[in-house]
């Protein structure tokens, strides 16, 4: 369960959340967040059991939670996902970009379809999804997006098939800087997974309209709490 005094004193009453891998332990957490925090959340996820089951908790606790099941790494189904949640809502004003695989191999161990779906799930569907929200996001009167991007092979034990998750990083600022000009918000969370509820916090944090974060900011998740990598 999350805390309850960063829940009730972020007010998220009328806005609407798009959340991607949100079937996950982490995307669980995130959901619920923004969900209690009054958002409309349109819930994304591969594993439609398990999504299906995520959806019906929040709708019956009366939480405004919806759900459409689909590989976010897959152009045309992650833009006929988007389009209806549009259509529907008629803008998206968070975007959190959960999706990430578990491939770290080394080179030694890599093959070329391990390359292949650390591409396009770790750097691949942060584009596709953003391509395919960019009509929602620019109806919203305050857009944000968060890119959540596993630490290791940014900040740690790099091999070659972490290279995915660097160049998403690099991805989130220069998404920053091209989307300025739509005022649109764009920030990067670097997480080891495992701490859902912080991270759900974090992303209530950023959400607010009283962050104080600049555009293109990283921060990082530790034993510690969460502290920030990288200004723009």
């Amino acid at each position: 369960m999350l805390q309850g005094s960063l829940v009730e004193d972020v007010s998220l009453a009328g806005r609407v959340a798009c959340v991607t891998a949100a079937a996950g332990s982490d995307g669980r957490a995130v959901v619920e967040s923004l969900a209690r925090a009054g958002a409309k959340v349109y819930a994304i996820d591969v594993d439609g059991d398990a999504l299906m089951a995520l959806v019906r908790q929040h709708r019956e606790e009366g939480r405004a939670v919806y759900g459409a099941v689909c590989d976010v790494a897959d152009g045309p189904g992650i833009n006929e996902a988007l389009a209806f949640a549009i259509g529907e809502f008629g803008r998206v004003d968070l975007l959190i970009n959960l999706c990430g695989s578990s491939i770290r191999a080394p080179l030694a161990e890599l093959n070329a379809v391990d390359w292949a779906d650390a591409l396009r799930v770790d750097l691949g569907s942060i584009f596709e999804t953003l391509r395919c929200a960019m009509p929602g996001l620019s109806q919203s009167d305050r857009a944000v997006i968060v890119n959540v991007i596993d630490d290791f092979g940014v900040l740690v034990a790099p091999t070659v098939a972490a290279a995915p998750r660097a160049a998403a990083l690099h991805l989130t600022r220069a998404m920053a800087r091209e989307l300025a000009a739509e005022q649109v918000e764009v920030f990067g969370l670097l997480s080891s997974g495992g701490h859902g509820d912080r991270l759900a916090m974090q992303i209530l944090r950023i959400a607010s309209s009283a962050n104080n974060l600049e555009s293109g900011s990283i921060l990082r998740a530790d034993g510690a709490g969460w502290h920030l990598v990288a200004a723009m």
